[in-house]
Order: C-alpha cells, then sequence, then structure tokens
C-alpha cells in the first residue's frame, strides 16, 4: 500500500519535473509561454499562436491521461472516481496561483497536509470544509493566488 503511494509519488514529481524543463527551457515551451502570457506579441513576433494552442491542448490532455493512470491504482474504477481529485486540483491552482508551477507544488504540499492534520486532529467529515474554507478566504484576501508575486492581480 505505501510502496503504491511512494511509485505514483515518484512519477508525479518526475512528470512535473520534465513538464517544468520542457516550459522554461527548450523552444517549443517558450513559445507556448510567451503565447500564455501575450498572445498579440508573440503573433507579432511569427509565433503560430494556433498551433501553440492546440500543442498545450494536447499536453493538457496528457497530463489528465497520465493523472488518471496514476490515481485509478488508488481509487476503484467508476464514472465519479475523479471528482474530488479534480477539484482538489482546482483548489491548489487557485491557491498556488494561475501558471505557477512553483506555487501549485507549494499548494498541492499545503492542501495535503491540511487534509491529513484535519482527519488526525478533528475528523474526515471536515476535511472538504476545511480545505474549501481556506480557498474562500484565500479568494478574498489574495485573489491572485497565495504564492503569487507580491501586488499581483488576477
Amino acid at each position: 500500500f505505501i510502496y503504491d503511494h511512494l511509485v505514483i509519488l515518484g512519477l508525479a514529481f518526475l512528470t512535473v519535473g520534465i513538464l517544468w524543463y520542457f516550459v522554461k527551457y527548450t523552444a517549443l515551451g517558450k513559445a507556448i509561454r510567451a503565447t500564455s502570457q501575450h498572445s498579440e506579441a508573440a503573433q507579432t513576433l511569427g509565433i503560430d499562436i494556433n498551433r501553440m494552442h492546440s500543442i498545450s491542448f494536447g499536453i493538457g490532455a496528457a497530463l489528465a491521461g497520465i493523472s488518471g493512470a496514476l490515481l485509478i491504482t488508488l481509487f476503484p474504477a467508476n464514472p465519479y472516481a475523479g471528482t474530488a481529485p479534480v477539484l482538489k486540483s482546482f483548489v491548489v491552482v487557485i491557491l498556488g496561483g494561475l501558471g505557477n508551477i512553483k506555487g501549485a507544488i507549494a499548494a498541492g504540499i499545503l492542501v495535503g497536509l491540511l487534509e491529513a492534520f484535519t482527519v488526525f486532529f478533528i475528523s474526515g467529515g471536515w476535511q472538504n470544509v476545511i480545505v474549501f474554507s481556506i480557498v474562500i478566504i484565500a479568494l478574498i484576501f489574495k485573489p491572485a493566488g497565495l504564492f503569487a508575486p507580491a501586488g499581483e492581480r488576477p
């Protein structure tokens, strides 16, 4: 049981590392970032923004497939097996800041620890209540994300 979790954790970190390297250091990754940050300027520089959108969609689909393959080993297969992880991933993106990979990693660890402490110290029934309450509070006071640069607005 623990071995399965460690393998999944290792593969998840490997996937994030590969994605980070791709987006940060390859020409295609830089073109995707440029398109994401300012599509008009990217198009002016000769980047085919429609192609970048298609590639980004493909990368997202591949990551969803990898996530599904990893999560199906933990949860029984049914049509609703991914509902909770998808909601938690939105929480992580909101807390980490949109487009901030390091923030998403930190927010993922924060959410995981928060859930574990809630289950251990309070009750499993309060797990989602606490996590989503933190998101609401974060959206009120820091709408760009907890790990977004200071002064940044969404």
